[in-house]
């Protein structure tokens, strides 16, 4: 991560995008390589925002960057917790639980892990709120949200666990509807299938408009795959 960071560090300083990579191989794109970075809002502000053009000030710019997402990690899940009705003692207990889980301790090293995994607590807490809400307006609005939160995991470029992240959403929505004390769905009044049908196009939202958001990355990374061992061979 480190050296791809300080050539993509030093091109936008030169004041050139670096769609391309010259230095690896003979030569690869960075738009094919989700592990780049090169359209995460994040890391493109913690590019500009580097102290110094050095590999030493790159990696120390990446290792706070990883330090903040881990924070957010953390705190949108205490946040999860909370909205579902837990104590304070009992969201702070989940958000040390999974911020020094063992699948996020053993890989430290791999920044875009984290990247990705830290928007999925927060997803699934404005899944929540528009599932939560009686009025459609709202419940589209939370949605949207969740989108662009998802659509940043997915341009934090960990690809093989934003299918487990679309996968919880989907599970947590139709769970969550089904069994939660959710207005509208369950209640006084009974089941409403009209309440359960927006339900679902928010979770459809969430995936779709996520999946838009990141297409800049999604796209090339698929067409690149395409030539490599991943998709030949194992």
């Amino acid at each position: 991560y480190g050296p791809l960071a300080f050539y993509i560090d030093n091109r936008l300083d030169a004041g050139e995008f670096p769609f391309w990579n010259p230095l690896t191989y003979c030569g690869v794109p960075n738009t094919g390589n989700p592990q780049s970075f090169i359209f995460y809002p994040p890391n493109l502000i913690r590019s500009l925002l580097v102290w110094a053009h050095s590999p030493e000030a790159t990696v120390w710019s990446l290792t706070a960057m990883w330090g903040l997402h881990l924070l957010l990690l953390g705190v949108s899940m205490f946040y999860l917790a909370r909205a579902h009705r837990c104590s304070s003692a009992a969201s702070f207990a989940s958000a040390i639980a999974l911020t020094c889980s063992a699948l996020v301790v053993r890989r430290m090293a791999e920044f875009h892990f984290l990247t990705t995994l830290a928007w999925l607590p927060a997803i699934l807490l404005c899944l929540k709120w528009a599932i939560d809400t009686p009025r459609l307006r709202a419940k589209f609005s939370y949605a949207l949200a969740g989108a662009i939160l998802l659509g940043l995991g997915i341009l934090g470029g960990f690809l093989q666990i934003v299918n487990l992240m679309g996968v919880a959403v989907g599970v947590y929505g139709i769970c969550y509807s089904l069994i939660g004390d959710t207005p509208g769905v369950r209640g006084a009044g009974g089941f409403t299938w009209r309440a359960w049908a927006a339900n679902m196009a928010c979770i459809g939202l969430v995936v779709l408009v996520g999946s838009l958001i990141a297409a800049p990355t999604l796209l090339p990374a698929w067409e690149l795959t395409a030539f490599t061992a991943r998709q030949k061979g194992m």
